[in-house]
């Protein structure tokens, strides 16, 4: 209940897509207090299902951080990312990432110097100049971005037929 009951708050509370990489954080900053076995179980399930920690949502949720410079360095690192990319004829595999269990912030969850970043589909219509324009003025643009939830109906069934089960099983 240390984990389950704060992570389904967090997530009917934050319900957008640039929210993925903060709730993966928050995942992993639940699981401190639980023993060293349980640890150990949650700590591969979160590995295996740690898709919003991908550096493209990661980015995603730092351009509408309400810290100034870490809007600027998600700017920095898309113009980059932009810069170096390829002619974008190849095929990008979707894998989890490597996780820091030990990061103290959602920024620092993955290792940013051992991967190839890949922007987001969703801001591929945002010219590069608004992004040099974030490195530039330090301020934050009005997103026009559309609101995509990280979590359907559909899931939010499965997550209730479960706690019904789990309460019939441990009468919670």
């Amino acid at each position: 209940m240390k984990v389950y009951t704060p992570n389904w708050l967090y997530i009917k509370s934050k319900l957008s897509l640039k929210d993925g990489a903060k709730q993966v954080r928050n995942t992993i900053s639940t699981t401190k207090y639980l023993s060293h076995d349980l640890k150990n179980v949650v700590a591969g399930v979160i590995c295996r299902n740690s898709f919003f920690a991908q550096p493209g949502i990661i980015l995603l949720c730092m351009l509408k951080d309400e810290r100034p410079h870490i809007r600027e360095l998600a700017a920095r690192r898309i113009i980059k990312s932009r810069e170096s990319s390829s002619d974008g004829k190849s095929v990008h595999v979707f894998l989890p990432p490597k996780l820091n269990f030990e990061a103290t912030n959602y920024t620092e969850m993955i290792d940013w110097s051992s991967i190839t970043i890949t922007s987001q589909p969703i801001l591929l219509d945002i010219s590069t100049d608004v992004f040099k324009s974030i490195v530039r003025d330090k301020k934050n643009p009005e997103w026009n971005l559309v609101h995509f939830p990280r979590h359907t109906q559909i899931v939010e069934r499965c997550v209730k037929l479960a706690t019904e089960a789990t309460a019939e099983v441990y009468g919670f």
